[in-house]
This record gives C-alpha cells, sequence and structure tokens, in this order.
C-alpha cells in the first residue's frame, strides 16, 4: 500500500487582540505575563498550549480554555481566553493518627493570589504535643514587573522526643531571588537559623545531638533549579515537576558543609485520561565540611514520604529512648495509581494504590544509634480515598510496611481536611 501526503501550506495568521474573559478577581495582568506572546505576533500553536499550561499551574482559576476568531482581516485572528476563577485564599487543618497515639494539628492561612496581583501570603502553624512550627512568608512573583520573583519567610520551631527529655528550638528567617532561563527556574535564598538542643538530667537518651548546652548558628545559601511541565495546579494527570537544591553553609555561623536534594513527580494518563499513573522520587546527602553533621541538620524520613509510618518513623534510632537521630542520606520512590472510575458521579471522589519505597541511614555520631549504617530498603503498599467535599478537600491513607526494620515505627493511617474561603 502507497500512502501519498499532499500538503499546503496556509496563510500565516497574525494575532490582533487578546481578549480576557471570567477574571473578576484576577488583574489581567497577571493573565497575560503567563502568555509566551503579544498582540502582532505571528500565531503559534505550540506556544499557545504552553501558554495555557502556565496559567494552570498558577492555581488560580478552575478552568482555562481559548477559542480563535476570525477578524476583516484574513491575516489576523482575535484570541479569547476564558478563565474560570477559584478561591485562592485558604484556611487549612488537618489531623494525624500515629501508632504512638500522637496526635498533630496543622493550621494555616494562604492566599496565593493577594489582592488580583499574584502575590503569595501565608501563614502555617503545626501543633503537637511534641512538636509546634510557626512560619511566616511572602512572595512577589513579578518583582519589579520583570521575570523576578522576591521571597522571603521568618520561621520559628520547638520540639522535644516523646519523653520530653530532650528538646530543641529553631528560629530564622530566609529570603531570595528566583528567575527564568529559557524553560527552566533558578532561585538563590539566603538563610540563617539557630538552633540549642538540652537534654535533661534525667534523660535516657544513649547518643549524641551535637548539640547539647550549645547554640548552633547556620548561615547558608541555597541554588535551586526547577522545571514544571504539569497542566494543572491542583490535579496534574500529565507532565512533571523537578527541583534539584544544593546548600552551601559556612557564611558565617559555626557550621559548614553541604547538603545537596533532588525531588520529582511525573504524571502520566492512561486509557485516555481515565487513570493516572504518578512517580515520585528523591535523593539526598549531607556532608561536612569541618567537623561534623549536628541533628538540626540531618535529614528525617516517613509521613507522607513514605507511608505507612511515623514522621520520622524510618532510619537511625536512639538505643536508650528509641527516638530518631536522623540521617544524612536518603531516597525515596514512590508508584501511585488513581482514578475517579467507579466512584459516584458528581461527587470528586478518587480513589488510589500506592507502592512507597525508602531508606535513610548515616550518622556521625554513632555511639547509642541503632541502624545507623543500615541502607536495607523499607517497603509499604496501600491505598486511600480523596474527595472535594464543602469544607475543602479530604484525604484518607491506610498504609502497610511489608518490609521494614524492628526499631521503626509505623503509621498505618492518616487523615487531613481543608476549606477555603
Amino acid at each position: 500500500l502507497d500512502i501519498t501526503y499532499d500538503i499546503t501550506e496556509g496563510n500565516k495568521k497574525f494575532i490582533n487582540k487578546i481578549i480576557i474573559l471570567g477574571n473578576t478577581r484576577t488583574n489581567d495582568s497577571v493573565i497575560r505575563r503567563e502568555l509566551t506572546f503579544l498582540e502582532g505576533d505571528p500565531f503559534n500553536k505550540a506556544k499557545l498550549n504552553l501558554s495555557i499550561n502556565s496559567l494552570k499551574r498558577l492555581g488560580f482559576f478552575e478552568t482555562v480554555n481559548y477559542k480563535l476568531k476570525d477578524t476583516n482581516d484574513s491575516q489576523s485572528i482575535d484570541l479569547i481566553i476564558q478563565v474560570k476563577e477559584v478561591n485562592t485564599g485558604s484556611a487549612s487543618f488537618g489531623v494525624g493518627y500515629s501508632s504512638l497515639n500522637n496526635t498533630m494539628f496543622t493550621l494555616g492561612l494562604k492566599e496565593r493570589n493577594f489582592l488580583g496581583e499574584g502575590k503569595n501570603l501565608r501563614f502555617e502553624a503545626n501543633l503537637s504535643d511534641q512538636k509546634s512550627t510557626y512560619n511566616i512568608g511572602m512572595t512577589e512573583p513579578y518583582f519589579l514587573d520583570r521575570h523576578l520573583s522576591l521571597f522571603g519567610s521568618i520561621y520559628d520551631q520547638e520540639s522535644e522526643n516523646t519523653k520530653g527529655d530532650v528538646k530543641s528550638n529553631k528560629t530564622g528567617f530566609n529570603f531570595g531571588l528566583g528567575f527564568n532561563l529559557s524553560d527552566l527556574s533558578q532561585t538563590i535564598k539566603y538563610n540563617f537559623s539557630t538552633s540549642e538542643t538540652t537534654t535533661t538530667s534525667t534523660s535516657t537518651a544513649a547518643s549524641e545531638t551535637g548539640e547539647e548546652g550549645k547554640e548552633i548558628i547556620s548561615s547558608s545559601i541555597t541554588h535551586s533549579l526547577s522545571q514544571d511541565t504539569r497542566d494543572n495546579y491542583f490535579n496534574p494527570s500529565s507532565g512533571y515537576k523537578w527541583i534539584f537544591d544544593n546548600t552551601l553553609a559556612g557564611f558565617g555561623g559555626n557550621t559548614k558543609f553541604y547538603k545537596s536534594v533532588f525531588n520529582i513527580k511525573a504524571f502520566y494518563p492512561i486509557s485516555y485520561g481515565d487513570y493516572v499513573l504518578g512517580l515520585k522520587s528523591g535523593f539526598g546527602f549531607v556532608s561536612a565540611i569541618d567537623d561534623k553533621i549536628t541533628l538540626s541538620n540531618r535529614f528525617l524520613l516517613g509521613g507522607k514520604t513514605l507511608r505507612g509510618f511515623d514522621n520520622a518513623g524510618v532510619g537511625p534510632r536512639d538505643t536508650g529512648n528509641n527516638e530518631s537521630v536522623g540521617g544524612n542520606n536518603f531516597y525515596n520512590l514512590s508508584f501511585e495509581l488513581k482514578s475517579d472510575k467507579f466512584m459516584p458521579d458528581d461527587t470528586g471522589l478518587e480513589w488510589f494504590v500506592f507502592s512507597d519505597v525508602g531508606s535513610l541511614w548515616g550518622t556521625d555520631y554513632e555511639t547509642g544509634v541503632r541502624g545507623y549504617d543500615d541502607k536495607n530498603p523499607r517497603v509499604t503498599n496501600g491505598f486511600g480515598l480523596s474527595m472535594n467535599t464543602p469544607v475543602g478537600p479530604l484525604q484518607m491513607i491506610w498504609g502497610f510496611p511489608i518490609q521494614s526494620e524492628t526499631y521503626d515505627i509505623e503509621e498505618n493511617f492518616q487523615f487531613s481536611i481543608g476549606t477555603s474561603f
């Protein structure tokens, strides 16, 4: 069988007007700055698709559609962009239940589109019997009306182990600048923090944190490189997002180390989008330039990253009080299949199944620590349900470890719910 293609090149079209509809709150300028073309430019379908996906990733709109309209000039067309806005302010509330009978409350106030100008304001608080964290921050995505983002935050964290005999406090601030290079995003951030750990005289801890009775001052610079091609901010079905962070500490302070972390999320539609296969992976390490890596600069693993375990349920643990001491190295890999098939119509209910793999190991203080060099993978399987409710998104997760160590701490059920205003 012979096939002949007869191709006739059409006339080049130019964009006459860009008309934006449906944005009662978001300024036109916020939408236009995401477009890769202007009035008078040649029409390019590839650039149009990139611009539409960029608008969807903002998280300001439920839907973004477009249509082309002919004009009196045969060589020009009007582009009409129709958006449907969503509430960008949110008050979130979350509750977690663990096998240790610990309960954690999460409170948050966020506004991703302050005054319709795309500014991001946030206040977050995580409260539990053993830990309290506060964070206040702001991001200006188009500083000086250019493709420059300016951001900063201040934070405070107080924590103690389950027995209350080891307590730590960490306070700091950060600020930075971000910019785009082609389709890649880059940020440079400066972070300053002070932390201190105290151990009571009745403590059963057998390991050293490296911070007992000392004020640890950290002054560091982080360079981040990232790319985001996801088709939707809230519920992506295709595309990917990755970020690569490299931190160098030692610009003042009394800690010197190098830390590198890479994370990626990818989504693949199956059966015309009826099912979505998700992949999540990450790895990282921290290495001392001078002295040793202390507790506050190590990694923790568990919770939402390794479902089926406590928030810090995996990795090296103190032989005396069985508390997590963190690790200098980690990796994780997750596969997830989700769909709304077989669920009641118009409820927004989705089911998902997953399998998570990961490990955490390595510490510069090995005395009194079990599993400090155990690289064996932990494996969990599980399932969950998620849906949009009148009070916001709700998610329930059941995770069941099938490969773990005797000193790991499991958490088989997680629950969270949020609300918007």
